[in-house]
């Protein structure tokens, strides 16, 4: 994704650079017209890495949970402990900000 927002950006620069060189309006357009076309598509995968990270960590979230059902000697004999650790560090490293949680909540309401 960073490379396609960098290929994005050098090419609203070019496009920038054309304008002052008073390059044909057609020409410009074309190119105005594939960047917007980039930027669109960019913008959705944006959303939808977002709208997976936000399920990832609510599925996370859920297996930390499930985690409460064993005993403590259940967790010792089956070494859930490092299983447990592991998931809560990833869980915390993924964590959405709350305004991206309630638009991601909001959003799978309406649907």
């Amino acid at each position: 994704l960073d490379k396609i927002g960098d290929d994005i950006d050098e090419q609203r620069r070019e496009i920038e650079r054309l304008e002052q060189l008073n390059t044909p309006t057609f020409q410009i357009k074309k190119m105005q017209d594939n960047h917007d076309i980039k930027a669109t598509s960019y913008n959705q995968l944006i959303e939808l890495h977002q709208q997976n990270l936000i399920t990832l960590w609510k599925l996370s979230r859920y297996i930390l949970k499930q985690f409460k059902h064993f005993s403590e000697n259940e967790i010792k004999e089956y070494n859930l402990a490092d299983i447990q650790a592991s998931i809560k560090e990833q869980s915390d490293k993924i964590k959405p900000k709350f305004i991206d949680l309630l638009k991601y909540d909001i959003k799978h309401i309406k649907d």
